[in-house]
């Protein structure tokens, strides 16, 4: 195995072809069989039981194996196939989550982690200030592996410094990766609360145009989700955001954490009269996608805001969608912020800002 894998580590002074030790690993295996099967087999189920009991202890090795060399043999090829292609019926949301410090915005990686599905590529990035030494960078490094470890989440970890912390995010979505290998969706706190509102809107506008999708979760202290039993999805149409809210909405309530929870798929009509032909519409453009969801439109000529704050105060999760931007970041910045001010009220919301060239509408279809 070692010389298919060509490890430069592995350098033996006395070469045998490779036929001839799988041969003889075949034949003692044979051989053992012939001298007394019932003893071969005890003694398999007492080596495999010893090493799962190493195994579930824990134990840290100082020296490498054969099976680091094999993956990254796999993951080389795997990565040599996959192609950038926008290819909806394969996509599914590969998250970098700017969580900072795990522990105190966990409810970002625990979002990320039920809508992936141990499926999509989670990775966890921080963001450090300018100037950080390596050691600290490990230590922290592996005080998160350690974290996310202790709660069953399998990520990736990056840990870079820069001077201005937004400048830092934006340089990292462009060149985190590998390959055509990226993360599709980035995913953030509130910083427009907690940070400077025109910096923060400006960051969004440069991930945005580097063609990453964007979901910014607002939670309250100490409530995160909720129940986890109803998730709330306002619409304007299915193109753009409204076909990745429904995406992400469905992937968290098909994941363990969220398992029952119901969808509800909600738009407002300012006319009375075209009340039931929208009603109508959205029942057929849900039952089109084959998503289990409620909808319900509600007749209101008031801002949209004062309606979905009322509709959805009591809701665990609210997505709601942002208007792209149009070049100036400025103006970007003030509209989302005034988005968020008038739905603070909603208990934890999902903004959701879908990449340009994503075709998203395809993955419903």
């Amino acid at each position: 195995v070692e010389r298919f894998l060509r490890s430069p580590s592995f350098r033996p002074t006395f070469k045998v072809h490779w036929a001839l030790s799988l041969l003889g690993a075949i034949g003692c295996g044979a051989v053992m069989f012939l001298i007394n099967a019932v003893a071969t087999i005890v003694a398999a189920a007492i080596v495999a039981g010893i090493w799962l009991w190493l195994h579930s202890r824990g134990l840290k090795t100082a020296w490498g194996d054969v099976r680091q060399g094999a993956w990254q043999a796999l993951v080389r090829w795997g990565l040599l196939n996959v192609r950038a292609q926008n290819d909806a019926k394969n996509w599914r949301p590969n998250f970098l989550v700017l969580a900072g410090s795990p522990a105190k915005r966990w409810y970002l990686i625990d979002f990320a982690n039920s809508v992936s599905h141990d499926r999509g590529i989670l990775s966890v990035a921080t963001i450090l200030p300018e100037p950080v030494a390596t050691e600290r960078k490990e230590q922290l490094a592996t005080t998160i592996r350690d974290h996310l470890e202790e709660r069953g989440v399998e990520a990736l970890i990056r840990i870079v410094s820069a001077s201005n912390p937004y400048v830092g995010v934006s340089t990292l979505v462009e060149a985190y990766g590998l390959g055509s290998l990226v993360p599709n969706t980035v995913l953030l706190g509130d910083g427009l609360t907690t940070g400077d509102p025109a910096e923060y809107g400006a960051m969004v506008a440069r991930i945005h145009r580097a063609n990453r999708s964007i979901v910014i979760v607002r939670a309250e202290q100490g409530l995160a989700f909720g129940h986890r039993r109803t998730i709330d999805v306002w619409l304007h149409g299915i193109r753009g955001n409204g076909a990745l809210m429904i995406t992400l909405a469905h992937l968290l309530a098909t994941s363990l954490d969220w398992r029952g929870a119901t969808i509800c798929v909600r738009m407002i009509v300012a006319n009375p009269d075209g009340a039931p032909e929208a009603r109508a519409n959205l029942r057929q453009l849900i039952d089109s996608t084959r998503i289990e969801a409620r909808v319900e439109v509600i007749v209101d000529n008031r801002p949209p805001t004062v309606v979905i704050s009322e509709s959805s105060r009591h809701t665990d999760l609210t997505f709601l969608g942002l208007a792209a931007p149009a070049g100036d970041s400025a103006k970007f910045s003030e509209a989302m912020h005034e988005l968020v001010d008038r739905t603070i009220d909603v208990p934890t919301a999902a903004y959701v800002l879908a990449s340009a060239e994503a075709n998203l509408e395809h993955i419903l279809a």
